[in-house]
């Protein structure tokens, strides 16, 4: 299954604001480098964490509009969690602009000094936005938004990626493709209920035309309850968690932006 690449780091244009972020506290005691004394490493950390998780909220909330409190704080927890900012800083690339007092292979071992400055980079492309570019709060559409936004993609991506139930899914379709099954996936098995709830009549009582994303969609989730006769099987695996009631959640994962990604990858033509 193909991987969705990483966003681009941001530029900072202020080199000052850059080179605060990126070196690490190590270098700063034995060298004076930071001629603002009001701009350190650990402030710009802590600007970048209150940010970052400020991104990662509003993204988190407005992507799951049907998940509770516990089940979004468990998501914005999971995705602010140190050693996913190291891995967020990995994928960046922002490892190889690191100045530490350790040798490089050392700092891309060090969750710490990688999440540490992953925050602080964020934090300096914050000042830089507001002050340097006189910009307003970095709001969803904001170069920060984006970048918090394009993250979460690609981690929701290699979550559902290595996802066993996902693994199942794709092996299954891979099977009808070699047998030539393309449209009993597409239309055979799709749930018609769910077409229906979405398509609109006209005055003759004819169905209007479902859009080609809205039908791939339904067309993969009717495949994984061909696959699973029982559906909550598969809400629990990619959901890991329950409603406040105690019920299975909503199938948010598998729905919207996931399953149109699954559907692209392996009906793409």
């Amino acid at each position: 299954m193909a991987q969705f690449e990483f966003p681009q780091l941001p530029h900072i244009n202020d080199p000052n604001l850059e080179n605060n972020a990126l070196t690490h506290p190590s270098i700063n005691r034995h060298n004076n480098i930071n001629d603002n004394p009001c701009i350190t490493f650990h402030r710009l950390r802590f600007l970048g964490h209150f940010s970052f998780l400020m991104q990662l909220t509003n993204d988190i909330f407005h992507r799951y509009p049907t998940h509770n409190a516990r089940q979004l704080q468990k998501l914005v927890d999971t995705i602010s969690a140190r050693s996913q900012l190291a891995e967020f800083a990995l994928g960046t690339q922002l490892d190889s602009k690191i100045c530490a007092s350790i040798t490089p292979e050392k700092v891309r071992a060090n969750q710490r000094i990688l999440s540490d400055c992953f925050l602080a980079y964020i934090g300096a492309m914050y000042l830089d936005i507001r002050e340097t570019r006189k910009g307003g709060m970095c709001d969803e559409g904001g170069e920060i938004g984006l970048f918090v936004k394009g993250l979460v993609d690609c981690w929701l991506w290699q979550r559902i990626s290595f996802s066993p139930v996902v693994t199942i899914i794709s092996n299954q379709i891979n099977s009808y493709h070699a047998n030539g099954n393309d449209n009993e996936i597409k239309f055979g098995i799709m749930n018609t209920q769910h077409i229906n709830e979405n398509a609109h009549e006209d005055d003759e009582g004819s169905e209007s035309t479902v859009s080609s994303n809205e039908t791939r969609n339904h067309a993969v989730y009717a495949t994984i309850r061909h696959i699973f006769s029982d559906i909550s099987s598969v809400e629990t695996s990619l959901n890991g968690d329950s409603s406040e009631d105690g019920t299975n959640g909503d199938t948010t994962l598998i729905q919207n932006d996931h399953l149109l990604r699954i559907s692209n990858q392996y009906w793409r033509r």
